[in-house]
């Protein structure tokens, strides 16, 4: 993306708000106002022309520099936007205190150098921002070296800063588990083999693992509490999942600034989870109340928008699946395309392909195959699905459904060989992969109906089978394929008597 692109995106990404306020900004400098101007000109259009724009200010003479007035504006545009949030970001204090410290010292103006520190200490322990603290406790070890003040407690710096580095040590572990495990949930998604659940359960008798009480700090809880929720995601255990992801709300609840200000939304992330988890659980009781909380803790901000768009888009499909109400789809599918098409670009990849899965699923279970084709198709070449392997194998199991729906018989032998060996050469076959590679293979070898019932009976009583081995079920939380026969086999078994 060249520089001209990037204004005309930073100035179509502001509020109303933020424009107001620039322009407010703009008021106070000093000489010429051509970029403000300019400003106003981009605001105007819909899509960026630079031959427009010099052809709209070719008699001024600032066009010759157009370059430059891009550049100043671009930066006065982050100068202002700073000057509008810092009155509201703790990060914004925090660097004001460490500039106040430096300013101070240099000026010898000791006395308002150590308030500084020591506000500074205060507010980075109050909100968990250790890095910080470690910075103001380096300026307070200047008032230790160079005797400013004839009273300095050496050990109480000492010890509170190697306190603060254990803190920071210990939720780096916790962080270091969460990238684990997530890494394993979206490569191997909901255990299914003897050997993965083995591991997990090495992992689960980490001593940080075992009890709260091994979380230095309110950050290291909530990860903790996150880590056992992810496990139980990994074995499919929602009971737990809801339970450990209550205990994150109640963290964040208890000591709500560790959280606040920060550009990953823990709010909104455990939020989202308890939404969807109060749909699989059937707690309507609570899903008001979770999405009102949601409501209250996102920001007027575009990355907010997306994110209540998906959350919204998920909790509207899973409604309908849950229900049975296909004759909402179309309704909703429309809403959905729109938003789509609107944050084309924008969205969490892992959350895109999250949502491609499930409308595809969607459409299958509506019968609408086309329009699930069209989906499964967006989600299998998603540039990022690598990021969901554990997705993209079951929509490939997925697309042989579909394209056995649309009588496609031709091209299923390809599909169902590349398919075959995609999932082995990423040791994937298991019984479930079997059985439905296996059954569509045979299909087209199936000339009467009465054949075709006795397939789909087979196929019935060895899902059964699978459903009741502890690993194996989890691969039904991502299609159900027992629905699936039980439909097929009733559409079949009514036409055939239907004939006769």
């Amino acid at each position: 993306m060249n520089p001209s692109q990037n204004l005309f995106y930073l100035i179509k990404s502001l509020s109303a708000n933020e424009k107001r306020y620039f322009k407010m900004y703009c008021s106070l400098q000093s000489g010429d106002k051509n970029y403000l101007r300019l400003f106003e000109a981009i605001d105007e259009i819909s899509e960026y022309d630079e031959t427009l724009i010099k052809e709209q200010f070719k008699k001024e003479k600032f066009i010759r520099q157009l370059t430059f007035t891009k550049n100043y504006l671009y930066n006065l545009i982050f100068k202002s936007l700073y000057s509008y949030y810092s009155k509201h970001s703790i990060e914004s204090r925090l660097n004001d205190l460490v500039f106040r410290c430096c300013y101070f010292y240099k000026k010898a103006l000791f006395k308002e150098f150590r308030h500084s520190i020591d506000l500074g200490k205060k507010l980075s322990l109050e909100y968990e921002r250790f890095g910080y603290f470690i910075q103001f406790s380096s300026y307070e070890k200047i008032l230790l070296i160079e005797k400013i003040f004839p009273v300095v407690d050496e050990k109480s710096i000492l010890l509170q800063e190697e306190l603060t580095s254990e803190k920071i040590s210990n939720l780096f572990v916790y962080e270091s588990f969460a990238a684990m495990l997530t890494g394993i949930y979206r490569e191997e998604g909901r255990t299914r083999d003897k050997a993965l659940f083995q591991y997990i359960e090495r992992i689960k008798q980490s001593p940080l693992l075992t009890s709260e009480n091994y979380a230095l700090s309110s950050l290291a809880k909530e990860r903790y509490y996150f880590l056992l929720q992810l496990i139980s995601d990994i074995y499919g255990d929602f009971d737990n999942m809801y339970k450990y992801c209550r205990k994150r709300l109640e963290v964040m609840e208890a000591d709500p600034k560790p959280f606040s200000d920060r550009i990953y939304n823990y709010w909104r992330d455990t939020l989202m989870y308890l939404i969807l988890l109060s749909i699989r659980l059937d707690k309507q009781e609570k899903l008001i109340k979770y999405l009102n909380l949601l409501e209250m803790h996102s920001n007027d901000t575009a990355s907010d928008k997306i994110y209540l768009f998906l959350v919204q888009s998920y909790l509207s499909i899973q409604l309908i699946i849950t229900e049975k109400r296909w004759d909402k789809v179309n309704e909703l599918m429309e809403s959905i395309e729109k938003g789509l098409k609107m944050y084309k670009g924008k969205m969490d990849s892992n959350f895109e392909i999250i949502l491609y899965d499930l409308i595809a699923r969607m459409l299958v279970e509506s019968g609408q195959y086309n329009s699930s084709l069209v989906y499964i198709n967006l989600l299998l070449q998603h540039p990022y699905i690598s990021i969901r392997r554990d997705i993209e194998y079951n929509a490939r199991l997925l697309n042989l459904i579909i394209h056995y729906e649309l009588n496609n018989f031709e091209y299923l032998e390809y599909l169902i060989i590349s398919t075959y060996r995609f999932l082995y050469k990423r040791k994937k076959i298991y019984k479930l992969e079997t059985l439905v590679i296996n059954f569509i293979k045979q299909l087209s070898k199936v000339n009467t109906n009465e054949d075709l019932i006795d397939n789909f009976k087979i196929l019935q009583k060895e899902l059964k089978q699978i459903y009741v081995k502890p690993h194996e079920k989890n691969v039904f939380l991502y299609f159900n394929y027992p629905e699936w026969v039980n439909k097929k086999l009733k559409e079949i078994q009514q036409k055939h008597y239907s004939i006769r």
